[in-house]
């Protein structure tokens, strides 16, 4: 242990473990990392089950639809719904767990569900029918719909929100090999907004075929896969 501790402390560290861990609670971005996985083109590291049922009890526990009473990291008390960081439904949090953003809200951890899970329709989904939450609470009213203030203005964190319409989408570019990849979760024709490192546009189905408009910039593209 690093650091000057009280014997107590020390005697709840050395039974409980380290401090500022989440214990049994359940995190809002417990399966970060499948999600990066499948942002990059990797492929879900988890298995399919255990993932959606981490998204049906972040549904269930997490979401909290009105925030008046709760302590939220930057977004003031509000009822206007939410995702906590971290629940805990089971029981109270040990004294060593003391995750220092349980309680909070940011709009990164609260789109991961969505990133994953982009429809309604599957066992486990979060759906985005299901969290009209996030552009109620930033509707242009009360906070900026063009800066989703978390950390601090501009934070990054709140760019997942791109990771939305690649769920959607199922629009992913290699500019390795050139190659779109195009594997909606939509129905029928439909058009979507594709942002590139050189330049940006619309990729979808029309008439039952992928295309990709550039309207700025430049996309090489050799090959568009399409998936159903």
């Amino acid at each position: 242990m690093v650091g000057q501790y009280s014997p107590e402390a020390i005697a709840i560290l050395e039974k409980e473990g380290p401090k500022y861990q989440y214990g049994s609670g359940c995190l809002a971005d417990g399966v970060l990392g499948a999600w990066l996985a499948l942002v990059c083109g990797v492929g879900s590291p988890l298995d399919a089950k255990k993932v959606a049922g981490h998204l049906q009890a972040v549904h269930r526990y997490n979401l909290k639809r009105d925030l008046t009473h709760t302590p939220t990291r930057s977004v003031p008390a509000t009822p206007v719904g939410t995702k906590a960081a971290c629940c805990y439904a089971r029981g109270p949090r040990a004294a060593s767990c003391r995750c220092r953003s349980c309680t909070r809200t940011k709009s990164g951890p609260d789109r991961v569900p969505g990133g994953l899970a982009p429809d309604a329709d599957g066992p486990g989904r979060a759906g985005l029918g299901r969290r009209p939450h996030l552009p109620r609470r930033y509707d242009g009213r009360v906070r900026n719909p063009f800066n989703e203030y978390e950390c601090g203005h501009w934070y990054a964190r709140a760019m997942s929100s791109y990771a939305l319409l690649q769920g959607l989408s199922g629009a992913r570019y290699d500019a390795v090999d050139k190659v779109l990849h195009l594997r909606p979760n939509l129905r029928g024709d439909f058009r979507c907004f594709l942002s590139t490192a050189t330049g940006y546009g619309t990729v979808g189905l029309r008439s039952g075929k992928p295309f990709l408009d550039v309207k700025s910039g430049t996309i090489e593209v050799r090959e568009i896969r399409a998936e159903a």
